[in-house]
């Protein structure tokens, strides 16, 4: 039998018509061309368009968000020489703020029974002994599903108007008015993507909405087809928006589940964290689970402690997670 990874960049839903049409009707002819200027003009209008911005200025379109991120950092290096982060998040941060020569502080998050926060006391007082920083935040947070308080991020910004913060927004509903807010501060720079709201990580077409180097407007090299169904999916965002409350409601229904060994926690994200409160469950287990449900977690450790990390889908991968999970009563 073959195991669906279910921590992996796939998208378990069927894309919609529109896309799929794309896709089915693509020239050969195509590989060898871009993205027209005015196609990518018509997707940053678009992108402008949901997120409420007038000034096109404002966004910057790149190979993907890491592209993004890993060039915003690069520039910013000239002047930041720190990064706070929280201490539980993607391991990626890790390699590229080592690659880049950056001083880290790791910020410890507060664990409770259902939720794992980030601890914005140690972050104020540490942002208080720095002269300029980088802070970088995942909202909502990856690997653990914690989404921040907008309110008390907008007054952490407030608070240090000499630092940069960096948002990367890939796992939320990017055009929700919550984060709209955001877009207009000068010390903040919202990070997008195509990957996980629409599920086409393979179209590497991302995005930054905030003051980025004119550098950076340089027209890329993005396949045509990208663009198109890129421009597609904002037309019908409502549809693939459906998909994410779908997963959130399955998210939530895990979290009010009891297990002897194991502890779901709440998560505004299209996946869930689980910790395993016995290290000594037989090994034996995890096989037979994975056997019987047809999926396989991310297992990881982190500080001492063991993890599962499901990615969330539509009620068939629900259903496989529920027998996986079963096996541990």
């Amino acid at each position: 039998m073959s195991l669906i990874h279910l921590d992996r960049n796939e998208y378990f839903f069927q894309h919609h018509p529109k896309i799929i049409e794309i896709f089915s009707n693509f020239n050969i002819l195509d590989i060898s061309c871009y993205a027209s200027l005015q196609e990518q003009d018509y997707l940053l209008k678009e992108i402008a368009n949901n997120s409420n911005l007038t000034n096109l200025e404002q966004i910057t379109l790149f190979h993907g968000a890491e592209d993004a991120l890993i060039k915003i950092l690069t520039w910013l290096r000239k002047d930041h020489q720190t990064i706070i982060m929280e201490d539980f998040s993607w391991n990626n941060y890790e390699f590229i703020i080592n690659s880049l020569g950056y001083q880290k502080i790791k910020i410890p998050n507060s664990f409770t029974h259902k939720d794992i926060e980030v601890n914005q006391h140690i972050f104020i007082e540490e942002l208080k002994n720095l002269s300029k920083a980088v802070v970088l935040l995942t909202i909502p947070n990856n690997p653990t599903g914690y989404h921040a308080s907008i309110e008390n991020l907008l007054e952490l910004i407030a608070s240090f108007p000499q630092h940069i913060f960096i948002l990367d927004l890939v796992y939320s509903d990017l055009f929700s008015k919550q984060y709209q807010s955001f877009y207009n501060l000068y010390n903040v720079i919202s990070i997008g993507s195509f990957s996980k709201l629409f599920g086409m990580p393979g179209l590497r077409v991302g995005y930054a909405i905030g003051t980025v180097p004119h550098a950076f407007k340089l027209k890329l090299g993005i396949q045509r087809h990208n663009v198109r169904a890129c421009l597609n999916a904002l037309e019908i965002k409502e549809w693939y928006l459906s998909n994410r409350k779908e997963m959130l409601t399955y998210a939530e229904k895990f979290a009010q589940k009891s297990f002897k060994y194991l502890n779901i926690f709440h998560s505004s994200a299209p996946f869930i964290l689980i910790e395993i409160l016995e290290n000594k469950i037989n090994q034996n287990i995890f096989h037979e689970a994975e056997q019987l449900s047809g999926v396989k977690p991310k297992y990881f450790h982190h500080n001492g402690k063991s993890y599962l990390r499901f990615g969330l889908g539509p009620t068939e991968i629900y259903e496989k997670i529920e027998i996986y999970l079963d096996c541990f009563k």
